[in-house]
């Protein structure tokens, strides 16, 4: 029987999805930054640093040679291998105490260089090489190709990785450098040959991985771009479907309401017990090995607050293939009782939160956030707008706030009320470096909020140009369509700038996608929308079609005649736009412009005569 709530706060829907795991997820690990490379002697068992470019850095040489190595992306702690039969020699070099020697404090460090021997064999050393050269013209042709282009990993074992396989081929009569293959999330890994030339008529098989997660039934919705010097990028789409070995129903429980049963059965067979539960919301379980268990669910909120974490239930199994089965629950009373924790001690819930972790991210004092923190406040703290302290300091372009709340601990995918993580937030803020310290902790830079929009959404409408390209560099997806259809490119060209919608070209993105509304295109969202002329330049020299209709007939020249200005229609006219192109309706821009009753209309309507533009109706004159 479940237990009742006694303070009567808890009301509403509350929603638990179970998910099995395979085990544990491994965390992301942040790049390091670069520091300039420095050439490494080897002679005579000892290793002298010269200076190259006045940087640091570990590389190595033959005994007796000098010789410039290639710029390594070096760490704190950053090691070098020479190799040696049968052993390997490590020299491993502290960059952090290098560096201190270097700024004139030798008495306060010791040695920075250590050698050791292994029998392991050596690791390669990943160059850096040279940046992507981008295509001058974005609709160049596509020299190394990619097949496929979509992978279907159909279900994968949740924790486990599916794997596929794609081929680069050079199609041209010139070797060409492959950059990287880029992927969307640290959740999949390929073996690129990155900053590797493949020479005319060669091909290279690329391995892909791809891990499921704990989320039972998740569908898997992955890219990996390659970049080829000199072409566009070729986006490999990877689709999947997390599958647990042991299945749960039903899969979401609203324990204000449900009473009914629970049921955890094997999928493959194979008989398994019930360990423990944390906290023991299911009654009538034993440590019988059985195929299926079935439970009473009980909820009890005096065994919810035993739990360290909230949201989290905990069942763990002994099945070979499915060790734990988690139990996330989510809904209106659960983010009110974890916007304030007073709720254990019976205080009024309803009070909003506005002091401590929350008001401190919002306002970037990272003192006062460590003070919170240390005070024991909850880094999972939720404002009346379900946002988290770490959503709050990315949508105040708070790096250095958000990198405190990283190391701490901060879900890095914590959802808001319409669905943003932090990320979607900080491309708004206007501060790159937000942006970035999210992608290095491994922010997943295609996730979707409750309108189907991502990151790069939201970039490419309210946000900058640098934090765009973070998002681009890092894999993210730029040809999508949120639930109405659209798209990045339209985003920008409606409400960004020139320089987004080239980025977003070179990326990738389709100049002739149409919305699910109206069936218009980003060069129509731009003669409609944008105030900036310069985008439907940028769109144009992108390859964007100047007569692509919507549904009712309208051509960007139509729509910037009808709702534009001069400035837009003037550079659609230069760039030879039909000036007779009619809509379902028979009307020409002509047309369009006469109907105008604001003070543009004139302005166009001189301009388009002084261009020959017919009239189509007589509704037009």
């Amino acid at each position: 029987m479940r237990t009742s709530n006694k303070n009567g706060w808890l009301g509403g829907g509350l929603a638990c999805v179970l998910a099995t795991t395979l085990g544990m997820t491994s965390g992301f690990a942040a790049a390091a930054s670069a520091l300039p490379a420095a050439t490494s002697t080897i002679l005579s068992g000892a290793i002298a640093l010269q200076d190259k470019d006045n940087g640091l850095g570990a590389t190595k040489s033959k005994q007796d040679e000098t010789k410039d190595a290639a710029p390594a992306r070096p760490t704190r702690g950053a090691t070098g291998t020479n190799a040696r039969d049968p052993q390997e020699i490590r020299e491993s070099i502290d960059l952090e105490k290098l560096k201190r020697l270097r700024e004139g404090d030798p008495g306060s460090v010791s040695n920075p260089l250590s050698i050791s021997a292994t029998n392991q064999p050596r690791q390669p050393v990943r160059e850096e090489g040279p940046q992507w050269q981008p295509p001058a013209d974005p609709n160049a042709p596509i020299l190394v190709t990619v097949t496929p282009t979509e992978v279907n990993l159909g279900k994968i074992p949740t924790n486990t990785e599916g794997k596929g396989k794609i081929t680069l081929h050079n199609t041209g009569t010139e070797p060409m450098r492959v950059h990287e293959c880029k992927v969307s999330c640290g959740c999949t890994t390929t073996n690129c040959p990155k900053n590797t030339y493949i020479q005319p008529g060669e091909s290279v098989d690329v391995d892909i991985a791809l891990n499921a997660g704990p989320i039972d039934g998740r569908k898997l919705n992955k890219t990996v771009t390659v970049r080829v010097d000199g072409q566009p990028p070729v986006i490999v789409k990877l689709n999947g479907e997390a599958f647990s070995y042991v299945q749960c129903t039903p899969m979401q429980i609203d324990p204000d309401t449900y009473t009914g049963k629970v049921t955890l059965k094997s999928v493959d067979g194979r008989p398994f017990k019930i360990l423990r539960m944390q906290p023991a919301m299911l009654s009538g379980w034993t440590d019988e090995a059985k195929t299926e268990h079935v439970f009473d669910f009980n909820w009890s909120w005096d065994r919810w607050n035993e739990l360290d974490h909230p949201r989290k239930l905990q069942i763990f199994l002994d099945h070979p293939e499915a060790k734990t089965l988690y139990i996330t629950c989510t809904g209106q009373t659960i983010r009110d009782w974890v916007v304030s924790r007073n709720v254990r001690t019976g205080e009024n819930v309803t009070q909003p939160v506005t002091t401590g972790v929350l008001s401190a991210a919002r306002a970037g004092d990272v003192a006062a956030i460590s003070k919170a923190l240390g005070e024991g406040q909850d880094i999972e703290l939720r404002d009346r707008a379900d946002q988290t302290a770490l959503s709050l300091a990315a949508k105040a372009g708070h790096a250095e706030a958000v990198n405190i709340l990283l190391n701490a601990g901060a879900d890095i995918e914590s959802r808001d009320r319409v669905g943003k993580t932090p990320i979607m937030w900080a491309v708004q803020s206007g501060n790159p470096e937000a942006v970035e310290a999210l992608i290095h902790a491994g922010a997943d830079v295609n996730a979707r909020d409750d309108i189907g929009g991502t990151a790069v959404v939201w970039a490419a409408a309210f946000g900058d140009a640098t934090s765009l390209k973070l998002l681009l560099d890092a894999g993210a997806t730029a040809e999508l369509q949120d639930n109405n259809g659209m798209s990045p490119l339209m985003w920008a060209a409606g409400f960004g700038d020139a320089e987004r919608i080239t980025l977003l070209i070179r990326s990738g993105a389709n100049t002739e996608t149409a919305d699910y509304n109206q069936g218009a295109t980003p060069l129509m969202w731009a003669a409609r929308t944008t105030k900036n002329a310069d985008n439907i330049g940028a769109l144009v020299k992108g390859g964007a079609k100047l007569e692509a209709v919507d549904r009712l007939g309208m051509t960007a020249l139509l729509a910037a005649a009808q709702r534009g200005t001069v400035d837009k229609v003037k550079v659609l006219v230069e760039a030879g736009a039909k000036l007779d192109a009619k809509d379902k309706k028979g009307m020409t821009a002509l047309d369009h412009a006469r109907q105008r009753v604001d003070n543009r209309g004139e302005d166009i309507i001189a301009l388009l005569t002084k261009a020959g533009a017919p009239a189509g109706t007589t509704a037009g004159n």
